[in-house]
Parts: structure tokens; C-alpha cells; sequence
């Protein structure tokens, strides 16, 4: 039996054909580099500096930097410590307080625990992040 397609169209089926392979076999081997990876952070970075404004008024933000860092002590600090700040944040009566620091294993300090659990409740408007841990097997 003949092939009644003119060889034209088979040609072109041909061309297609490779050109998908070659194109899928390029996306997979970008992808397989890490390459878009490294892409897509660089753009979210990027896209972090040219969209950045200052925080509204009335909004202060406490940071954890190099000279709290070496006024304090390193990393981590003692629990007594971040209920001490709470309490002279609290002291100002703020609307709300945000807290981007996961306490999520007990401290080392049964007494510092207690100070920190004291002070969050006694503030009243904290929010503490949530941290969503995989189950392991």
C-alpha cells in the first residue's frame, strides 16, 4: 500500500516532530540545571529592591541587627530576653504586635519560658508565626 500524503506534509511532520524533541529535551535540561532556579530568585529579589517603601507611619519595626547583635550576645538569645523587649514594646500599647521569630523547641531556661509566656499574654496582641513542620517517617 502507497502513502497517499504527499511527501510534503510528511516532511513537515518530520520537522515538527524534531523540533518538539529538541525544544523538549532543552526544557528539560535548563530545568534539570537550576538554572530557571537561580533565574526566578534573582527576579524576586530584584523585584523585592524596586518595589520597596518605607513602612507606614505609626508602624516601627524592632530589628534583630549586627549591633543588637553584639550589644546582646549571639544568636539565639535567652527567652528572658525577647520577654524583656515585649514588655517595653507592650509598655507603648500598640495596636498589635507581629513577632517573626518561631519559638517553636522550649528554651533552655524553664524561668525564661515562663517570663516570655507571661509577657505574650500579658500584651494580649501578639501574633507569633506558624510554622508548618512535613511529618517524618
Amino acid at each position: 500500500m502507497q502513502d497517499k500524503r504527499p511527501p510534503r506534509i510528511t516532511h513537515k511532520l518530520r520537522e515538527l516532530l524534531g523540533m518538539g524533541l529538541v525544544l523538549a529535551a532543552l526544557a528539560l535540561g535548563v530545568s534539570a540545571s537550576g538554572w530557571l532556579a537561580r533565574l526566578d530568585h534573582f527576579m524576586f529579589d530584584l523585584s523585592q529592591r524596586l518595589g520597596a517603601q518605607p513602612a507606614p507611619s505609626g508602624v516601627v519595626i524592632v530589628a534583630i541587627d549586627q549591633a543588637s547583635l553584639q550589644e546582646v550576645g549571639r544568636w539565639p538569645w535567652p527567652r528572658r530576653v525577647h520577654a524583656e523587649l515585649l514588655q517595653q514594646i507592650c509598655r507603648a500599647s500598640p495596636k498589635a504586635v507581629a513577632v517573626d521569630i518561631a519559638f517553636n523547641e522550649a528554651g533552655d531556661d524553664p524561668a525564661g519560658n515562663l517570663a516570655l509566656s507571661k509577657a505574650l499574654r500579658a500584651c494580649g496582641n501578639v501574633s507569633l508565626p506558624v510554622v508548618m513542620e512535613s511529618a517524618r517517617e
